[in-house]
């Protein structure tokens, strides 16, 4: 599930409001590829002098949902 969210906080107090909610379900590695060929995921090779994080893949959050084959929105 991914859900969209504002957050205000007022005093001790953190308030959340939900604005969208989805369902995705069913990964799928050929929207991952066109993603990735479209330049819409990007690769990040995070490697420092010292310490190596590693290859992350990044995507704008826009685009997450274009990862999966089932797309439902709940609000």
């Amino acid at each position: 599930r991914k859900t969209e969210t504002d957050t205000q906080t007022s005093e001790l107090r953190e308030f959340f409001r939900y604005s969208r909610c989805l369902v995705l379900q069913q990964f799928s590695m050929d929207n991952f590829l066109k993603l990735l060929q479209d330049g819409v995921i990007f690769i990040d090779f995070d490697a420092r002098t010292g310490h190596n994080h590693g290859t992350k893949f990044r995507i704008r959050r826009n685009h997450f949902p274009e990862l999966y084959a089932e797309v439902e929105e709940i609000f």
